[in-house]
């Protein structure tokens, strides 16, 4: 039977993966940084020409008054026993 490896010579290989893969991270962020910060400002732009040009409506529409003929409930009668 073959026994696993330990852990001590298993985090060389893990360390090495998590190296390899911020540098790759960093390498594409640096290649497409400014491409993305050009469209995030242009999308930024029309949203705030959209926003200006929307009319503004009323938050919400005004609540009917309540009659006197609405059933009123006693406090008792709102808990249950």
């Amino acid at each position: 039977m073959m026994g696993r490896k330990p852990a001590r010579a298993r985090w060389p290989r893990v360390a090495l993966a998590v190296i390899s893969w911020g540098a790759a991270l960093w390498v594409a962020q640096a290649a497409t940084g400014p491409e993305i910060d050009d469209r995030v400002r242009v999308l930024e732009e029309r949203i705030e020409q959209q926003l200006r040009s929307v009319p503004v409506q009323p938050a919400s529409r005004p609540q009917p008054a309540r009659s006197h003929e609405d059933a009123s409930f006693e406090p008792w009668e709102l808990v249950g026993v």
